[in-house]
């Protein structure tokens, strides 16, 4: 009994402890994908801002008529769009 157990957890062992190990090589392919990926994220983090700049304009002129409140919404949205940004960025530099 304690042959089996000990034989399971020395397959175990080793086969755990010796994770595998693939060659760092990138696909054909790969540098193309990279320029277009750097070209996307270039384009919609001046896309947030911008939105940001239109979230603004628009406050500031729903604010002299006196509905100031009510491009808060807008405010919300794009803000949440930058933080998906951000974090997207980060996710993929944390990644490479």
């Amino acid at each position: 009994m304690f042959d089996v157990l000990a034989a399971s957890f020395d397959t175990a062992h080793h086969v755990l402890a010796a994770p595998p190990n693939p060659a760092p090589e990138a696909p054909p392919g790969a540098k193309q994908f990279n320029t277009v990926l750097s070209w996307v994220s270039w384009s919609v983090t001046a896309l947030c801002v911008a939105g940001l700049m239109f979230v603004a304009a628009k406050m500031a002129i729903s604010h002299r008529n006196g509905e100031g409140y009510e491009a808060m919404s807008g405010l919300g949205k794009v803000m949440v769009a930058c933080v998906l940004v951000g974090s997207a960025s980060a996710i993929v530099g944390a990644l490479t």
